[in-house]
């Protein structure tokens, strides 16, 4: 009997987490459903096909917005993870932002170093990102612990230093001449490409 009430309070507790989700995904589709029936001058049901066609045609419709889609994803999926994880401690992450800036920024940074081979240059670019978002996070977080100071504040502070840090490394030190961006990353430090040929392959088979 303990293990079904158990079981219930589980179920219970998983719905009501997922309900406000669901109820904002609805509420912001019929919103978006709203704007295309007044651009079209459409009815509902066919301004609601028409966008559910263009969410699936831009996402999803050729290999390029498959792989445009998975690179816009991934950076989102992430950094709700870190504030999914903060908010479990009972803290508020916001800034999330400023940590996902320092990690590309030393990733980018430690991927311009020359002379390095792949097989090191790669984990090292990986780890190093994940050691600056890592770092910058610990600066609130050791204040919230020592001091007691608000983390809310404090990481939307640290947003706006990382980005004005970054932006003045990116057009000092690190700038690549004539451009707003700092140089390509060495070879050795690039990814290989997980899609490609490879997506065009599976694509053919759906």
């Amino acid at each position: 009997m303990a293990n079904k009430n158990t079981t219930s309070n589980k179920l219970k507790a998983a719905l009501s987490t997922l309900i406000f989700p669901i109820i904002s995904i609805i509420i912001a589709m019929f919103i978006a459903v709203f704007f295309v029936m007044w651009a079209e001058g459409e009815n509902f049901f066919v301004a609601t096909a028409t966008l559910f066609q263009a969410i699936w045609e831009g996402s999803f419709g050729t290999s390029f917005s498959i792989v445009e889609t998975l690179v816009f994803v991934t950076p989102l999926l992430f950094t709700g993870l870190a504030n999914a994880v903060a908010f479990k401690t009972g803290l508020f992450n916001i800034g999330v932002e400023g940590q996902f800036i320092m990690g590309i920024f030393a990733a980018a940074a430690i991927g311009l170093i020359p002379g390095l081979p792949a097989i090191i240059h790669v984990p090292l670019v990986l780890i190093g990102g994940m050691l600056a978002g890592a770092l910058w996070a610990a600066i609130p977080g050791f204040l919230k612990a020592k001091v007691g100071t608000n983390e809310v504040i404090n990481t939307i502070m640290m947003n706006f230093i990382a980005m004005f840090f970054v932006n003045y490394m990116i057009m000092g030190p690190l700038n690549a001449p004539g451009k707003a961006t700092t140089p390509l990353i060495q070879d050795s430090a690039k990814l290989w490409r997980f899609l490609g040929k490879q997506i065009e392959l599976i694509l053919g088979y759906l």
